[in-house]
């Protein structure tokens, strides 16, 4: 009865605030109160260092804190009861001594008479325990009704009352810090959505500093913000001076990334002026914006401030700041450049360049900031000023005139001379400022911008302002912007002072035309094109007909009427295309109608004149009569036409030369062999087409013919073709004589015979090439004599071609017989005309596999006269397939092995796989595994195939044979014989290997075993690439055994768990029966019935055979079996004697394996665990509850807490009867309790949600419906129940009406209003007397709230918070369900690995406010892209991912890649700014095999393979890409290994002076010693130093290394050494502090700079040109010399190549190679030659390997050169000996 009151009244409250929950303890305690019949109850509760009553019976102790200390006196453990503790009164006085008075107050009660009686200082405390069992607070129970100390039975039900409170209190504590949470989550939010506003952000930051005070509840908080202003405190409370300069320099002590501890002292003094703080840092270390600190009095601070809401403000904080930043330098930057158009649009204004000038200084200083503002303009050499403006005085014009300066003098003319702007910080340490006279201890800025027109400076602007560091970047960029306004406004107005002066000459010249037009003969008009009126001269007359007068005015329609009806489309055109064009003239041949009908030719001029816009007005012209000589000219073009037909039509190319050898006139026919337009061909000199070789003999030729030596001559020789090759011709040049006998002409025909000379040279070719390939070409004739044998079949067969020749082929080749096999190859050969197949050829020292290939060899009449046999050695291409096949084997074994060791936790399995697999690889299949064993220290052979299957399970002491003494070393063993091995293993005597081979397994770097394998083959050694196999299996065996321990470490850690679990059910069954018993304690009215339930509930639940409920009948002496289960029929009611008699158990301690000696009669079997508790009543004993098992068993903490549990019930139930009035009176309480809580309790008739016959009106409240309508109703939940989850919930209810178990659901409702209400439901059937269902009693609770913060949690948790789109762990969850339905309908599925390119330039330039909504847009899009089953999600950064399922083949994969790539390539309109960008992806198709993780790791593999090709594609996934990424990790790993252990060395190649062979240079190259592979060198390892960044450091260590070895060989060599060189990469040369490492270097080294050269490849300088001419200046400055490698292998440009300041040009091998053979190579190092001596550079060659190669560079006039003709790369000794031997010479 108390444990239902108990949590009635516990249940009834709600607890959402620190009222309700004083108020429901309270309730708790006066409920307490009547049960126990106590008079006073305190409810201390912990806060603090201490408890403080927060509520209770008595007022007068309401507030007092008590400290741990006093209960830690107060409470010994002597005196605890249960989990209680009653104090006597002796000792509590003695605590009580040290306690103020007013702090506890004694009540006025007589001092105890007896023992049994309650003291004034009884002390009776109940601890109120937590989940955890802490102590949270106590009852402090006082003045007992009865005036007695209270039972122990009383005690515990008190106890039951405390943990219902201590319930409570937990609770609260729960929803308050779930409140908090939600509180702080909101707050954030809030603050974040705040600080967004860009335009407020003052008041976003006055937000976030209210909102971090209310959070952590400080007394105080600022934040300080440093500005370029000075710091600035934005505070809950005002601040005086001394305060904030304290505040400050705090601040810059606390710049820590971590919340810190600080005290700050108020300036007033006062004792409560001491603050304890934490301030964090905002922003960057190496850029803070501030300190934000929440500040607490000392006794007010608080030990648990949340660190992490402060960051998290800090971090808003900074994000607010730094978004004001960039918003004010925004709106900054648009007011100046708004300010620039106002001041452009002034400038366009004004025609007047000084007057613009004057302009420019007056609006400049809208912009910038400035003391003086020079405005000069460009005239010849100088710089004149057109506009001066100071502060300080006036400039008289002769001053002004003075500052006028020369392109190149001072700072002015320097950005004139160079075109580019200068910022001075500080213009007196500047070299190019020319200072004024007393002026050099002047700080002054300066900035200086050339004012230029189409890379022309027409001007400067100077801008100087006293201070330094006055000017800025920002202040350049705008000065540049409004130097390019500037620009246009000078060149507009210097192009209308030009159009005036040219309008005043015009109307000069028309004064001229007005008397000129009178004396000529010309027909001269005048067209105004407004009035479309055209004037003519008297001349129209005189030529035409025409009857003028003075002056003869018509129209353009009059003119047009006159032209021919076939000039006048043309002419019109014409016409119009001049006037609407920029053009001045026109002019036009046409036939134009005279008076009489007639027509004449006219030449037609005309002069367009034009406004200030360029719009025509007016145009002038004459009219030239042309009539005769167009007529003469018709006759002769008619004679000429003859001539042409023939010259035209000419097969040979024909061209007519003067005597200079001008091409006057050529013929397609020319054009067509030579390649060459007529027009390239008129006025190019035909020597120019000759080839080199024939210029000088042709030349003289000429001469003879032109004069008169000769009349015609013929030769054959080679010419130029426009696009570089050469081509043969038969040339034949005759003289045409002129009328006076002179040779002026000449005519050259040229006819084509390149391809016969081909043919000539194809034939000798073709000779020396089957002499020069590598395969074996024997022909023979019919009678099977050889008849060529070249070099390589020499090679093959070891016979020369003069031994060969005339040899029958069988004589030479003995494999080659004359049997039926060769007979048929012959046949075949003659019926199909060729035959190919494989022979061996067993020579004298080996067998040589060859591919043969004998053809017909056919004359022009197709009669056979021999065969041709080709035959290819195919040695190496075996050994290569061998290797291929033995690397296949150990690939898909590794692939095999890898999936078991995945996927078998037992190592045994991944063993036996493993050597089953491994035995192919070495031809071997006697394997072993030997693993120690921890409990005999030992080595046990755990697997063993072939021989070592038998000795599985035998054992090896540390140190015996190969296993032991690898296991012990920890390092590999080889043998050859193993016979004779002094160490081996006795045990295996009996098998007679030979070589044996084995490694050590090692687990946490500690060797475990070994693996190994045997081999029974006499003279088999294992090599040391099995060796290094083996090591490899050998990891894979570490990695299966790790595997292993791991899993049964966590099958250990499952099965505790499981255990844990089982217990908690068993604990939950145990809690869920006594509920049950309870419920029927207070239902049931039969007692017998009641003590049957709970003895069959107790046997039942705790798994045992018998169960009994023994009734005391005389004080513990005689027993009655009142109930029991299990027990044979008529035992029931037995009387038993009690084991110990007048001593039963009582409820709160149980006994064990004592009973009633009888009960071992009643009952088949022997009682092996026994336990028994008492059941009590009020003031007496009923009797005991018993349990037997016929199993020894130990029954747990749990079982007692459960038996003692049944036994209150019982009690609690026999007492019931007793109290019958009580139960109505509570009946009526409950009532009045159920419709106060704040939950809906309803009772229902049984049947699926059948007929309610009652309903508490808090669900109107709730829902909308009255009581009333809900009785009303036969079935209300029918229509408010959600009809998603009305099913759901009707089965659950069936269900659990069913089995008789209680029912809990959460489902949704719809309320009268139509809205949608969570609730839980929990309800329970109340049975009658007989068991018998009577109906449901159920509460119902609304979770609405609840519900909606566990769906937004539950979507913050799976979705971006950016994008919207699924996150990584919604995308895992969803692959892992397709793959799950992949496998079982047989299907597949593919995820694409989408990563953005070159999106951090986005971010870089633009901000992450643009890459943030870029990244938006490209979720959007690729949303649009996908199926509606599909899945797109972020990863996180750029890199999004795609699931497509299911999917029937990989082309639907790499379409929707296709389409991913189409729609991304298009461009995002992000704030009005066009952006582009594209993706790489990469595609894994799943298999059977595949799992979530792998699934996503091979398509990450693979969208790195696509990166790596070249981006803006994709990739699928094949297991070569794995490999090739092991690859790339194994190597990167040995290079990060190789810098460490300083693997790497230096050889240097020297570099020759041609013309005297001298060394003047040595290229320092890099080598790689590596411990496996041997010498690298850098084309295999140069790459992957530059992708990890390692070539950085390598870098250092490289100039560092040169300048040592530069230093070395001063010491040892006499005289001037050569300088060294030393190539640069890109990422070295493009690194920020380039300039300032290697000048430190050169200081630290002692080195000078002169003596270094740096290398850089055409590429890397034509990356950036730009950014390379500024570094190489610096390289220059710092005094060191430039070189460019590889030059004609990019692509440069040769204004860039003048730009930059080169000492040597490097000519690239690839066309040093073709010196002296190929035409094209020799004719681009002749130009690059040629190109760098107009640079003065030097020239080097690389790779000169050939003398023909020295020759001809030296012809060429090249100045250096390297390679192996001169010398390989050598050691540093090796060159210092070289050195010496120059320097003695």
């Amino acid at each position: 009865m108390i444990k239902e009151e108990v949590i009635e009244t516990s249940q009834s409250d709600k607890l959402n605030s620190y009222e309700e929950l004083k108020a429901s303890l309270l309730k708790l305690a006066a409920t307490a109160i009547r049960a126990t019949g106590f008079q006073v109850i305190l409810v201390n509760v912990r806060e603090g260092e201490g408890f403080r009553v927060i509520t209770g019976t008595d007022d007068i102790l309401l507030g007092t804190y008590t400290t741990f200390d006093f209960w830690n006196k107060l409470l010994k453990e002597e005196f605890r009861i249960s989990q209680s503790y009653l104090v006597p009164p002796w000792h509590s006085r003695q605590v009580l001594q040290d306690v103020p008075d007013d702090m506890y107050v004694i009540p006025d009660i007589p001092e105890a008479k007896s023992p049994e009686d309650w003291d004034p200082y009884h002390f009776l405390i109940v601890p109120l325990l937590d989940s955890k069992r802490e102590v949270i607070g106590f009852f402090s129970v006082d003045e007992p009704v009865s005036g007695k100390v209270p039972s122990e039975d009383l005690i515990q039900d008190l106890e039951t009352f405390a943990e219902h409170a201590a319930l409570a209190i937990e609770k609260f504590n729960l929803i308050n810090e779930l409140s908090d949470r939600v509180r702080q989550v909101d707050a954030l939010y809030k603050v974040s959505k705040s600080i967004n506003n860009f335009q407020d952000s003052e008041a976003a930051l006055r937000f976030l500093v209210d909102t971090a005070n209310e959070l952590l509840h400080a007394d105080f908080a600022v934040l300080l913000v440093h500005e370029p202003a000075g710091d600035r405190a934005i505070s809950t409370a005002e601040i005086d001076v001394e305060t904030y300069d304290r505040l400050r320099r705090l601040s810059r002590e606390l710049l820590s990334p971590e919340p810190t501890l600080c005290e700050l002292h108020l300036a007033d003094g006062t004792p409560s002026s001491r603050l304890i703080g934490v301030c964090v840092r905002v922003g960057p270390e190496d850029g803070p914006m501030g300190v934000l600190g929440v500040f607490y009095q000392d006794e007010n601070h608080p030990k648990d401030i949340s660190y992490s809401i402060l960051s998290s403000l800090a971090e808003q904080a900074f994000t607010a700041l730094r978004n004001r930043h960039l918003y004010n330098a925004a709106v900054s930057r648009a007011d100046r450049l708004r300010v620039i158009q106002s001041i452009a649009s002034r400038l366009n204004r004004l025609n007047d360049v000084r007057k613009i000038a004057k302009a420019i200084s007056e609006e400049l200083r809208q912009l910038v900031d400035f003391h003086a503002c020079r405005i000069f303009l460009a005239s010849d050499e100088y710089l004149v000023p057109a506009a001066v403006i100071t502060d300080h005085s006036e400039y008289s014009p002769e001053e002004v005139d003075n500052l006028r300066v020369r392109f190149g003098e001072g700072i002015t003319g320097w950005v004139a001379q160079h075109g580019e702007p200068a910022l001075l910080h500080d213009a007196a340490k500047d070299p190019r400022t020319r200072l004024i006279p007393g002026t050099n201890d002047i700080d002054e800025s300066m900035l200086a911008v050339p004012i230029k027109y189409d890379d022309r400076v027409v001007g400067v602007i100077t801008l100087s302002k006293v201070g330094l560091n006055q000017f800025d970047d920002e202040d350049l960029q705008l000065l540049v912007i409004l130097a390019d306004q500037a620009a246009i406004a000078i060149e507009n107005a210097k192009l209308v002072e030009r159009l005036s002066l040219e309008a005043e000459a015009l109307r000069k010249s028309e004064e001229r035309n007005q008397l000129i037009s009178k004396a000529t003969n010309d027909a001269i008009w005048d067209w105004d094109l407004a009035t479309n009126k055209i004037l003519w001269n008297d001349a129209v007359r005189r030529l035409f007909g025409y009857d003028a007068g003075h002056e003869f005015e018509t129209s353009l329609e009059w003119w047009e009427e006159r032209c021919h009806p076939d000039d006048i489309e043309r002419l019109r055109e014409s016409l119009y295309r001049a006037i609407n064009s920029d053009t001045d003239v026109w002019s036009e041949e046409y036939r134009f109608r005279k008076a009489d009908g007639s027509y004449a030719y006219v030449l037609d001029r005309g002069y367009i004149v034009r406004d200030a816009n360029g719009k025509a007005i007016r145009a002038v012209g004459s009219m030239l009569d042309i009539t005769h000589r167009i007529e003469a000219a018709k006759a002769l073009r008619e004679s000429e036409e003859r001539f042409r037909a023939i010259f035209e039509d000419s097969a040979i190319g024909m061209a007519l030369v003067n005597q200079e050898g001008r091409i006057l006139k050529t013929n397609k026919a020319l054009t067509k062999i030579l390649g060459y337009t007529q027009n390239d061909l008129i006025e190019k000199n035909f020597l120019e087409l000759v080839h080199p070789d024939h210029e000088s003999t042709l030349r003289g030729r000429f001469t003879r013919i032109f004069s008169g030596r000769n009349t015609h001559y013929h030769v054959e020789q080679r010419y130029i073709h426009k696009d570089g090759h050469e081509i043969w011709g038969n040339l034949t040049v005759s003289a045409i004589r002129s009328h006076s006998g002179d040779v002026d002409l000449a005519v050259c025909m040229l006819e084509d015979i390149t391809s016969r000379k081909q043919a000539d040279s194809r034939i000798l070719f073709q000779a020396r090439l089957l002499d020069q390939v590598p395969v074996a070409v024997i022909a023979c004739d019919m009678q099977m004599r050889v008849v060529h044998w070249n070099s390589a079949a020499s090679d093959l067969f070891g016979y020369t071609p003069q031994e060969a020749i005339g040899k029958e082929v069988f004589e030479l080749a003995s494999t080659i017989d004359k049997s039926e096999n060769i007979q048929q190859v012959i046949q075949v050969v003659l019926r199909e005309g060729s035959w190919r197949g494989e022979v061996d050829f067993p020579l004298e020292d080996r067998v040589v596999p060859a591919q043969v290939e004998i053809s017909a060899v056919r004359d022009k009449r197709r009669m056979l006269v021999g065969l041709v046999a080709v035959i290819v050695d195919l040695s190496d291409q075996k050994k290569v397939e061998e290797r291929l096949r033995r690397q296949n084997v150990y690939l898909s074994a590794l692939h095999e092995i890898a999936l078991a060791t995945m996927r078998r936790l037992d190592p045994s399995d991944v063993f036996r796989t493993l050597l089953t697999r491994a035995a192919p690889l070495f031809n071997e299949e006697n394997g072993f595994v030997y693993l120690e064993d921890d409990d005999t220290s030992k080595l046990r052979l755990w697997v063993g195939t072939g021989v070592f299957t038998d000795y599985e399970n035998t054992w090896l002491e540390p140190g015996e044979g190969v296993s032991g003494r690898v296991w012990r070393t920890g390092k590999p063993v080889i043998l050859k014989d193993y016979i004779s091995w002094p160490h081996r293993a006795r045990m295996f005597d009996e098998l007679a290997f030979h070589a044996v081979m084995a490694v050590p397994i090692f687990l946490n770097g500690r060797s475990v075993g070994s693996l190994g394998f045997v081999s029974f083959t006499q003279g088999k050694v294992f090599s040391e690439d099995d060796l290094h196999l083996l090591h490899r299996l050998a990891d894979l065996a570490s990695i299966a055994l790790e595997n292993s321990r791991l899993y049964q470490q966590l099958e250990k850690e499952l099965s505790e768990r499981l255990k844990a679990e089982k217990e908690l059910q068993a604990r939950a069954r145990q809690q869920a029966a006594v509920a049950y018993l309870g419920q029927l304690a207070l239902a049931e009215d039969d007692q017998d019935s009641l003590l049957r339930k709970a003895a069959d509930t107790v046997a039942d639940v705790l798994d045992i055979e018998y169960s009994a409920i023994l009734r005391d009948v005389d004080n513990g002496k005689t027993l009655v079996l009142e109930a029991g289960h299990g027990w044979p029929e008529g035992v029931i009611g037995s009387r038993l004697t009690a084991a110990r008699e007048g001593h039963l158990p009582t409820p709160d301690k149980a006994s064990f394996n004592i009973y009633p000696p009888e009960i071992r009669y009643l009952q088949s079997g022997v009682i092996r665990s026994a336990i028994s508790v008492g059941i009590g009543g009020q003031g007496s004993s009923y009797g005991l509850l018993c349990a037997y098992s016929l199993e020894s068993r130990i029954f747990s903490a749990d079982d007692i807490n459960f038996l003692q549990s049944v036994s209150n019930i019982l009690a609690a139930a026999i007492e019931y009867r007793r109290a019958a009035q009580d139960l109505m009176r509570a009946e009526a309480r409950y009532r009045k309790l159920v419709e106060q809580i704040p939950a809906v309790t309803y009772i229902e008739e049984m049947g699926m949600r059948g007929v309610v016959s009652y309903i508490s009106p808090q669900v109107e409240d709730m829902l909308g419906y009255t009581p009333e309508e809900w009785t009303s109703n036969p079935d209300p939940w029918s229509r408010i129940i959600h009809p998603d989850d009305y099913e759901d919930v009707a089965t659950s209810m069936e269900k659990a009406e069913e089995l008789g178990m209680p029912f809990r659901k959460e489902y949704r409702m719809i309320s009268k209003s139509g809205e949608i209400v969570w609730v839980r439901d929990e309800a329970v059937i109340v049975r009658d007397a007989e068991g018998q269902p009577l109906f449901w009693q159920g509460v119902l609770v609304n979770i609405t709230d609840k519900k909606k913060l566990e769906d937004k949690l539950a979507y913050q948790a799976f979705h971006d918070a950016l994008t919207g789109l699924p996150n990584r762990a919604l995308f895992m969850d969803r692959l892992k369900g397709a793959l799950a339905r992949a496998k079982r309908y047989n299907s597949c599925c593919a995820v694409l690995f989408l990563d953005l390119d070159r999106f951090k330039h986005v971010n870089d330039s633009l901000g992450h406010q643009y890459g943030d909504q870029l990244l938006i847009e490209v979720g959007n899009r690729l949303s649009g892209i996908i199926r509606s089953a599909d899945t797109v999600a972020r990863r996180g950064g750029d890199e999004f991912t795609i699931l497509l399922e299911p999917i029937c083949e990989l082309e639907y994969a790499k379409q929707v890649a296709e389409r991913v790539i189409q729609e991304l390539e298009k461009p995002f309109l992000i704030n009005g700014q066009e952006l582009y960008i594209s993706t790489s992806i990469g595609i894994a198709l799943s298999n059977e095999y595949s799992d979530a993780e792998e699934l996503i790791h091979n398509a990450d593999v693979a969208m790195y393979w696509a990166k790596s090709r070249g981006r803006a594609r994709y990739e699928v996934y094949d297991l070569s890409m794995s490999t090739f990424t092991l690859e790339k990790l194994k190597l990167e790993s040995e290079l990060r290994r190789a810098v460490q252990r300083e693997e790497f060395s230096l050889v240097y190649q020297p570099v020759v002076r041609l013309r005297d062979k001298e060394v003047v240079a040595l290229e320092a190259l890099l080598r790689w010693h590596h411990p496996e592979r041997g010498l690298l060198l850098p084309d295999q390892f140069l790459k992957e130093l530059e992708d990890t960044g390692l070539i950085m450091p390598l870098t250092d260590w490289m100039l560092r290394e040169v300048c040592r070895q530069h230093k070395e060989w001063q010491k040892r060599v006499p005289g001037e050494l050569p300088l060294v060189s030393v190539n640069f990469t890109a990422r070295q040369f493009q690194k920020a502090t380039m300039l300032e490492d290697l000048a430190s270097i050169l200081q630290d080294m002692d080195v000078s700079p002169s003596c270094l050269q740096l290398e850089i490849t055409e590429t890397v300088a034509m990356d950036d040109a730009a950014s390379t001419a500024r570094t190489m200046k610096g390289l220059k400055d710092l005094g060191v010399r430039l070189a460019l490698d590889d030059v004609g292998t990019g692509y440069s440009s040769l204004s860039y190549l003048r730009k930059f300041p080169l000492d040597v040009l490097k000519v690239d091998r690839t066309f040093v190679m073709g010196l002296g053979v190929d035409p094209d190579s020799t004719a681009i190092v002749h130009a690059l030659v040629m190109l760098a001596k107009s640079l003065g550079m030097l020239v080097t060659a690389e790779g000169v390997e050939k003398q023909v190669q020295v020759d001809a560079l030296s012809t060429l006039g090249c100045d250096l050169a390297q390679g192996y003709f001169f010398s390989r790369p050598m050691e540093p000794d090796r060159i210092t000996d070289i050195l010496v031997r120059h320097a003695l010479r």
